[in-house]
């Protein structure tokens, strides 16, 4: 009997000391911006991502952290390369998209050289570019490389789009 209740106490113990139960959800904060807007600490979100198996999807702001920022989508299929560039200014608010490097490189001439920019376009799963040929990435960030614009050594944004849950 004593070996039973040595047993019993330290286990009722245990279990009191639990925290909530697992059953319950718990809260995160839902982001409610959208793209292009400043938030109230300055923040310019650039871009929205969601989390792929979150129902509903969880959504992800990006926000510039440089002078200038970029994003590489890959919207083509395996038979056709097809490519999106999204560039932003949260200094200027804006952001424009590129779906041809001949147009990139005339919009990319206007910018001063000897600003940063950052590419925003990794997330946890790989990045947005990730069919395109090597070569045509490559170009593209040649493109921003030759107008003079720096790249910050060392700095890469990357998304988490994992699930919350």
């Amino acid at each position: 009997m004593r070996m039973i209740l040595l047993f019993l106490v330290p286990l009722t113990l245990l279990l009191a000391c639990q925290e909530e139960p697992m059953a319950k959800e718990k809260q995160r904060d839902i982001f409610q911006g959208q793209i292009g807007d400043t938030l109230a600490d300055g923040a310019f979100v650039f871009h929205i991502f969601e989390s792929g198996k979150d129902v509903p999807p969880e959504r992800l702001p990006v926000y510039i952290q440089e002078d200038y920022g970029f994003i590489v989508f890959d919207i083509g299929t395996k038979e056709e390369a097809a490519f999106l560039i999204k560039l932003g200014c949260p200094a200027a608010g804006w952001i424009k998209e590129f779906s041809d490097l001949v147009s990139l490189r005339e919009f990319v001439r206007e910018i001063p050289a000897n600003r940063t920019i950052g590419y925003y376009g990794i997330t946890c799963g790989g990045p947005t570019h990730y069919e395109l040929p090597d070569s045509l990435v490559k170009e593209i960030f040649e493109i921003f490389k030759t107008q003079g614009l720096v790249e910050i050594e060392g700095h890469h944004q990357t998304t988490c789009s994992c699930p919350a849950t």
